[in-house]
């Protein structure tokens, strides 16, 4: 998915405010919003990496039974079931810090999007937690989405219309007219490439 500059732009406080509220269809918890939303804004993410971000939170709460159930079945053995036991141990207490979770959806959503993105040391000043509960969390988030963290673009269509920001002929003037105008001028320079090669 490639995406123009604006829609790489930081979220406002606008955008935050109504984030927030878009934030409760996932975690309850005011208090633990409010505190993710103050992350967010100084972490100068776009709204692309925090509706993504969104996304792969919903995402691994969906697919955790099914992770944890598989990793149980696995522990044949007295030496795999004492290892599913204490990664399920770890994977408890990190879930039960929703606000670390969300961030370190975040992170790994900000990768996806920004080939110089902060690294998780940079994140410490941001959140507050240690490296080391920052790593658990992006590796817990990473093992119960088997790796699969693409976002197809009609799902993020989806979000951005569900999160009110902008209308859906707003969007696609926006985005998608930009996608293929990115398309038109890779294919057209791919082709006067070509060309010239012939030529020579």
């Amino acid at each position: 998915m490639s995406a123009g500059r604006e829609e790489h732009t930081p979220v406002n406080g606008m955008m935050l405010s109504r984030f927030k509220q878009f934030l409760g269809t996932s975690i309850y918890d005011g208090h633990t919003r409010h505190r993710i939303c103050k992350s967010l804004e100084r972490s100068q993410m776009s709204l692309y990496t925090i509706l993504t971000a969104k996304n792969l939170f919903d995402r691994m709460k969906k697919h955790l039974p099914g992770y944890i159930k598989r990793m149980e079945q696995k522990a044949l053995s007295d030496v795999d079931r004492f290892m599913c036991g204490k990664r399920k141990k770890e994977l408890e207490k990190v879930l039960s810090n929703e606000y670390l979770l969300f961030i370190g959806c975040t992170i790994i959503s900000s990768k996806i999007y920004m080939d110089l993105s902060y690294t998780n040391f940079s994140w410490i000043e941001i959140c507050h937690h240690g490296v080391d509960q920052i790593n658990a969390a992006e590796r817990q988030i990473l093992q119960v989405l088997e790796y699969n963290v693409g976002l197809q673009w009609i799902e993020l269509k989806k979000m951005y219309d569900e999160f009110g920001m902008m209308p859906s002929e707003a969007l696609t003037n926006q985005v998608e007219v930009k996608q293929r105008k990115g398309f038109f001028k890779w294919a057209f320079g791919s082709l006067f490439r070509f060309i010239s090669c012939v030529d020579t």
